[in-house]
Parts: C-alpha cells; structure tokens; sequence
C-alpha cells in the first residue's frame, strides 16, 4: 500500500516536471521567435502607451533579445505629446533599456522589470492658471503619479540625466536627477543618488534613503534618510517656505537627516555651517555652527529646536544651546514662536543688543537696571496679520538682580513670572532673603525675609508707567507691610518723573521706624524720631509718599504709626515717657502724636498731644 501511494507520488512530480519543462521551453521558443524581432511590434506597442497615459506616443527605435527565459527590450526616442500642448512633448526619454521579470509581471498583472534603466528623461509639468497656488495641473499630476508607480514597482531602476521641469505663471522649478539608483521588492526601497531642485538658486543635494509603500498614500508612507547639501541659499529657501525673508545672503552646508511616516515629518535634523552670513540690516555674523532639529507637528505647523550652535558676531563668540521655534500658518497669518529654556539674562541682552534688536525707548532704561539672573522657560510669540504684528513675550526670571533707576525700584534676589506685548507687561515675584531698594526714598535697600507682588508696566507715546500692587513684604522686627507703588516717567525732559509709595505694617518693633521712615524727610525730623521713640510695639502703621524724582522736586508724605506699650522721650533733658497707647502722625517735617494713656514721673498721663515741627526751627509743644 505504502510502495504504491509512493509510486503514485512520484509518477505526478514527473508529471509536473514534465509539463513544466514543457511550458518553460515553449515559453523560451515562443520569446525566442517573438523577442528578437519586437522591433515589428512598435506601432501597437505605441497605441498602447498613448491609451494608458492619454496622449501620442512616439517610439523611434524598439529592439528586444532573449536570453534563455529572460526577456529585455530596449527603446529610444520616447516622446509623449498630449492635447493642451501637441507641439512641445510633455515627456520625452533619450534611451530605456530594461529585463523583464515574467513571474513578477504575472502577479501585478503589468509588466515588471528586474532592471530598468533610463537615460535623458524629462518631464514638464504645468502651474495649474486657474489656481496660481496649485503648482501642478490635475492631468499632469495623474500622469507623474502613473509614471512613478510604475517606476516603484521594479526590482532595480537606474536613472541618468533626469529632469522633471514644473512651469509656473511667475517662474519654472526644475527638479534635476543626475544619477540615481533605487533597489527594491515594490514595496521595500533603497534609493541612492545625487539631484538638484530649483532654478537660479538650486539646491544640490546627495541622496539616501529607505521608503516603504506608495508616496501617493501618505498615511501609509513612510521614509527616511539623509540629503547632504554642499551649498544652499538658506535665505531663499527659508522666503520659498514660509514666506519670510530673515537675512541678506546666507549661504551654507549641511546635511540633512529625516524620518517621514504618518502623513508628517516626525523629525529632522539639520547640520549647517556657514563661513559668514549678512542680516537685512548689514550686520555679519560670522563661523556659524547649528544643529537644529525640527518636527511636523500638523500640516501647517512646525517645530524647530536648536540644541546647539555657535557663531561670531562683532568679533565675539557667542553660543545658544536648547532654543525651540514653533512657525504655524493660518487663514489670518503667520505665527512664530520662540523658546528658550535657559539661558542667562545678561547674555542674552548683550547679545540682542550687538544684534540692535531692542526697541530703543527701552535700551536707556535696560542699561541703567542692569539686569542679571537666569531666564528660563521663555517665550516670544510673533503674530503676522496682514501688515500687522504684534509680539508677546512670558517666561520665568530667576535670581533677578537688578540696579534702582529713575525711579524704579532695585531688585535682589528675586524670582519672577513675566508677561508682556509691545504697549504693557506684568511681572509676578516673590523670594526669601530679597532687597528692594527705592532710590531717593530711603538710604539704604529694604532688608526682607520674603517678599511677594507684581508689577505692570504702560508704556503710551514712549512714556512709561509701573503700578506695583500687592506688595507683601517681611522684614525683621515687621511682621508684615502691604502695599504698592507707582512710577511716572516721560519722555518730555520738561515733564517731572514722578514716584508714589503706599505702604501699611503690621505688628512692627518701634524701632523699625529708623527703616520705614523715608529718607526724604528732613534730616532734623528723621533724628528727633530716633532718639524719641525708644521702645514698644506698632499695631498698625501707614506710609503714603508722593515726590518727583528730580533734585529740587517737593514731595507730599504721610506717615500713621498706633504704638502701643511705648516708651518715648521727646527731649534728651526730658524725662521719659513709658507704656503709652497712642498715635502717632508725621506730615512732611511735623509729627502730631495723640498719647491715649502712658506712665511719667511715677503718675499717669492721658489724652495729651504733642508736636514737634521740623520746619520751624524743630519747634516741639
């Protein structure tokens, strides 16, 4: 039984064998008969072609050979003429020489080569005039897509002398292939090559890639690879995409390294150098070094990070590292957005001053603040609308340092929360072991333990205005002092700036009075309050001051202390007075004090007011 199903095997894989040697020898006499003389067949073969690609066809020579099993032709002088321009051939081929693959061309039912290789192509395709924004009329891009997915199809295609010319009402884009090799399954790709894109400023470029399934199905393309670019015009390219012209001449090389899939740019990494680059204004900037990394985040939006770069500019080296810029379109503009992750205040100012990128009312002011610390998760928003653009700028400053000027007060120590645009801004604040320091208003800075507050800032016709709110200090002996302040400055040298103070405490050491009280008052006022008030505790106080901040400007000040358990001795030959409960009130240079109840002498006093005024001769009643 067994020896028989085994005869009965072998008996149909003769057969098999057999049939198959058969219709493989007939298959090579019927290519030997037919092949070699195809040249015959041209004028089918062109009625053929001109129906698939609807237009003329022209072959001027058709040859074919067969060498065992494997078919290979051999074409010249392909022309391919169409209906909206019969005089000028849309695609034209010098030479085609390709080896077919029978099984492979079974399978897709369409003829599949093992190796093609194209020589002198071109290829025009036109602007679409009714839609200046199309860059390709809708035949001619059935017709690039029926050529390339027949390209995509073969195991090896070789590609010499490749133009693809895009004809536009404003210009032609050429796109320039001078050598190009793609291996491959149909699906699976390797391509290797060098081309050129563009037309007085091109782009040359070498090529490498991988690539997965058809790039006329974008959700499930996928590619990546690298281009090197020996010499490119970043400045035109950069106007050629997003519309914006941002340097004078800037010509560089790099290389490019890319991950596409999803219908996006998933990454991207550009390496570039430049030996000097000009600016719109003129200025240089010299041995430029960048690597930036970018990202499609959605069709018109995009995100670039510039992890590390260096340049020269006026004659020094500057360096930026982690810097992300966002650039997104929509229907009412354009939209940058820059991040800087940290970096230090001073250098950045430095450097976008030797850049002369700071509006100039605010460069007198910025050099006199002097400003330092760290700057940290920083944005610069830019909107473009029409001819309109406005920039808003939010980050975080820490440690922040700066110099009192004009009125503004002096930080140390600080950390902050900004927020601003063009016209206003807001800084939030707060920090331990700070200083503020009121220039004019008291000798030395404010000595805190914490402090808290904002500040928002005006500026209307060059003039500047601060509003502090929600201050919060504490200082030691002060449990707490609230408040604000505001600063006036013009523009107009005949206009005063202007200050205003107004603060309240709580809870304080009398003595606390020798650093609330402002140093603006009369020297003679400020000692009698020393050596009067000895001792005791300030349940509540009030400080309003208002002054120009000029040399001989007058100012207006107010200051309500309500003291309690006090000691105060109004004369050094006075005797003192102890446990007073009372008020106490300065205008300008004249103190009125109200002494509720108190201890003197042995006896008690109670409802006795006394005045001490600094400017009459220090009179005291």
């Amino acid at each position: 039984m067994k020896l028989n199903a085994l005869k009965q095997g072998l008996n149909v894989f003769n057969l098999l064998f057999v049939a198959t040697f058969i219709v493989l020898a007939l298959y090579s006499a019927i290519g030997q008969q037919i092949f070699p003389f195809i040249g015959q067949y041209r004028p089918h073969l062109e009625t053929y072609l001109s129906s698939q690609l609807s237009g003329e066809v022209n072959i001027r020579q058709l040859v074919g050979d067969m060498d065992v099993l494997t078919p290979s032709v051999r074409m010249e002088g392909i022309q391919l003429f169409t209906e909206d321009d019969p005089e000028h051939a849309k695609v034209s081929i010098a030479a085609v020489d390709a080896v077919l693959d029978p099984s492979r061309s079974l399978l897709n039912l369409t003829p599949v080569f093992k190796s093609v290789r194209l020589s002198g192509l071109y290829v025009r395709v036109d602007g679409d005039k009714e839609q200046p924004q199309q860059p390709i009329e809708e035949d001619d891009a059935i017709l690039v897509k029926r050529i390339l997915n027949a390209l995509l199809l073969q195991q090896h295609v070789e590609l010499n002398n490749v133009t693809l010319e895009n004809v536009r009402q404003s210009e032609t884009k050429i796109l320039h292939l001078d050598h190009l090799v793609m291996t491959g399954d149909g699906f699976n790709r390797l391509i290797t090559g060098n081309m050129s894109y563009g037309s007085v400023n091109k782009i040359n470029a070498g090529i490498r890639l991988y690539s997965q399934g058809s790039p006329f199905e974008l959700d499930r393309f996928y590619v990546r690879g690298a281009l090197d670019l020996p010499d490119i015009d970043v400045d035109y390219w950069v106007n050629e995409w997003f519309d914006v012209s941002l340097f004078k001449e800037f010509s560089a090389s790099s290389q490019l390294r890319f991950e596409f899939k999803d219908g996006l740019l998933n990454y991207s990494k550009l390496s570039l150098a430049s030996p000097t680059v000009y600016i719109n204004d003129g200025r240089k900037i010299d041995n430029v070094n960048v690597q930036l990394w970018g990202k499609q985040k959605a069709v018109d939006q995009w995100v670039f990070w510039l992890r590390d770069s260096e340049f020269k500019l006026k004659d020094q080296d500057w360096r930026f590292n982690d810097i992300g810029l966002s650039i997104s379109k929509t229907q009412a503009g354009h939209r940058w957005q820059t991040f800087i992750k940290h970096m230090d205040m001073g250098y950045l100012q430095s450097f976008l001053a030797a850049t002369n990128s700071i509006p100039q009312s605010l460069v007198p002011i910025l050099t006199n603040l002097q400003a330092t610390g760290t700057i940290e998760n920083m944005n610069v928003i830019l909107q473009k609308v029409s001819d309109e653009t406005s920039v808003t700028v939010a980050g975080e400053v820490k440690q922040l340092n700066t110099l009192a000027s004009n009125g503004i007060p002096g930080v140390e120590n600080i950390n902050a929360v900004i927020a601003a645009n063009e016209t206003s801004g807001r800084v939030q604040f707060k920090g331990e072991q700070a200083s503020i320091e009121f220039e004019g208003v008291y000798d030395e800075p404010l000595l805190l333990e914490q402090v808290q507050g904002q500040v928002d800032w005006h500026m209307n016709n060059n003039n500047l205005r601060l509003v502090g709110n929600g201050l919060n200090l504490k200082l030691n002996a002060v449990e707490s002092i609230r408040g604000g302040f505001g600063v006036w400055m013009y523009e107009d040298e005949k206009t005063e700036d202007k200050l205003q103070l107004n603060l309240s405490l709580n809870n304080a050491d009398v003595a606390a009075h020798s650093v609330l009280v402002p140093s603006i008052l009369s020297e003679s006022l400020r000692e009698w309050l020393d050596t009067a008030l000895l001792d005791g505790t300030v349940n509540s106080g009030h400080l309003y001051l208002f002054t120009g901040l000029s040399a001989e400007s007058q100012s207006q000040s107010e200051l309500y202390l309500s003291a309690n358990n006090a000691t105060v001795k109004y004369q050094t030959d006075w005797p003192s007075i102890s446990q007073i409960t009372g008020d106490l009130f300065v205008e300008n240079d004249r103190v009125f004090a109200s002494i509720k109840s108190g201890n003197t002498l042995g006896g008690q006093i109670g409802q006795s007011q006394v005045v001490f005024d600094g400017a009459e001769n220090n009179q005291l009643w």
